[in-house]
């Protein structure tokens, strides 16, 4: 069995666009924000539920007490699912496709169906997709989390290998059934050795969804050759849409800052979409990769209580790559010429040493060189406040 070993460095992305804040509902007399600061790298997650303590909005328990208890997704967080759906097969032997299907019932409430296929049609196509569903009870009353992912892939190369494609598409959906926290603090702690479980709820049912698409598709054209060197062209694109909605049972429920009255649920909801493009000139041969790079990202961010916002950003840059047996280094610099970012620098470097088949090192690092003024509207609704500082 082959063992890899992974180190990890990050370096602290500079946050870009956002403040965030949400009510506490542990203390529902408590309705103090507590502001987390939103990073436009791929951090869209950290704009919500973020609470005073650092508790998650929807636990049951005392921050730090012996009971405090993550939600659902705590135990079977994003990331558990995510590493396991990126394992593809390369060099696959002729056109015999490959096929596994699992499943898992633990319980009436605790499931895993999963079905991963790839094949090869010909020496030009391989195609795949990975099929993930997954449900698991949450630790209190009124919790529990549902899963679905799916992620399906085309590549292609011609015969003389001077043109390849790689089109691929992503769909996440991330359901959960929440409470909203205990009603009363003195309550929950006297009754902590006796019935934890029989606290009274602020509210007793409510739904959160997740949903996030990606579609990419990257191309590179190889145009001229000199003995080993070849100079190519690529262009790569990319579409991404997150949205995240609150279905909320109670509208009267004390921890919102506005009530409505003309319904008996509420829905609140947020989205971000963006729209990639680069584009490339480089030189490659079997140990060095150089190319000058041209890119443009639109963004939107959108709240149907008061945020309509959108950004744009423009870089020119490079990046190169030296690599041989046993290491492989990636640098990449960009400058913002255009937009929210203009006149900043971007920053990424990836090193990966294998001095064995069987052990591998990998260093990861990245971050911006400065960081723009904020520029977004105020608004308030049941899940989030923004403020323009």
């Amino acid at each position: 069995m082959k063992l890899y070993l992974y180190i990890f460095f990050g370096f602290l992305l500079s946050p870009s666009f956002l403040f965030s804040q949400n009510i506490d509902t542990i203390l529902i007399a408590n309705n103090k924000f507590d502001s987390i600061i939103h990073g436009d790298a791929n951090s869209f997650d950290f704009l919500f539920y973020k609470h005073k303590d650092d508790v998650l909005m929807n636990n049951l328990g005392v921050y730090n007490s012996s009971f405090y208890f993550p939600i659902a997704s705590g135990v079977y967080n994003e990331n558990f699912f995510n590493c396991k759906k990126r394992i593809r097969l390369s060099k696959l032997s002729g056109t015999k496709p490959f096929s596994n299907v699992s499943y898992i019932n633990a319980s009436r409430k605790e499931q895993l169906f999963s079905i991963r296929h790839q094949q090869q049609f010909g020496s030009a196509f391989d195609f795949g997709f990975y099929l993930n569903k997954t449900s698991s009870p949450g630790g209190y009353v009124n919790q529990g989390i549902n899963t679905s992912e799916f992620d399906a892939f085309l590549s292609f190369m011609n015969k003389t290998n001077t043109y390849r494609f790689n089109l691929n598409f992503e769909y996440t959906r991330f359901k959960q059934q929440e409470n909203g926290g205990i009603s009363n603090k003195s309550e929950f702690e006297e009754n902590l050795l006796i019935s934890p479980l029989s606290a009274t709820l602020n509210i007793q049912n409510s739904r959160v969804q997740k949903t996030n698409f990606n579609y990419s598709f990257n191309q590179s054209l190889d145009i001229y050759k000199i003995n080993d060197n070849k100079f190519y062209t690529l262009l790569n694109s990319k579409y991404s849409s997150s949205e995240r909605m609150f279905y909320d049972k109670d509208p009267l429920a004390l921890i919102y800052s506005d009530v409505f009255l003309d319904t008996l649920s509420t829905i609140d909801s947020i989205s971000s979409n963006s729209f990639d493009n680069e584009f490339g000139i480089g030189l490659r041969n079997k140990k060095h990769y150089l190319v000058v790079l041209a890119s443009h990202s639109f963004n939107t961010y959108f709240q149907s209580f008061g945020l309509d916002t959108s950004y744009m950003n423009s870089f020119v840059g490079g990046a190169y790559q030296l690599k041989d047996s046993v290491f492989v280094l990636d640098f990449k610099v960009k400058y913002g010429v255009q937009g929210y970012r203009k006149g900043d620098f971007y920053n990424e470097l990836q090193f990966s040493f294998m001095p064995t088949k069987h052990v591998k090192y990998s260093f990861y690092g990245s971050y911006f060189l400065s960081e723009p003024d904020l520029k977004t509207v105020n608004y308030t609704s049941n899940h989030f406040e923004w403020r323009n500082y």
